[in-house]
């Protein structure tokens, strides 16, 4: 003998947005995870001198349009050039030459 069992499965698209794209939803979560690993790393390597780099970097996670975004960026003048590189350039002293000012 055989059992039958009907399902009926009623989905709410507001509430399945909200678990997906709310500020606590699963994506919204992982894509923060992700950019704060990023920035931890960020700092953890960042050369160090007089801390003013390691202590510019900032996240954001969130929402936009249907759409969960989140970035890590530096704002400080110097950062794309330690983080990059750059080419071979020659350095010239600044300021007072020689020691003790002498």
């Amino acid at each position: 003998m055989a059992v039958r069992t009907d399902v009926r499965i009623d989905l709410n698209a507001g509430e399945i947005r909200r678990l997906l794209y709310g500020p606590v939803g699963p994506v919204v979560r992982f894509i923060g995870s992700v950019a704060r690993r990023v920035r931890t790393r960020a700092v953890l390597t960042c050369p160090v001198d007089t801390g003013r780099l390691r202590t510019a970097h900032r996240e954001e996670v969130g929402v936009r349009v249907g759409r969960v975004y989140g970035f890590v960026e530096n704002t400080v003048e110097y950062a794309a050039a330690v983080h990059d590189g750059t080419a071979a350039h020659v350095i010239r002293p600044g300021g007072r030459v020689g020691c003790c000012g002498l």
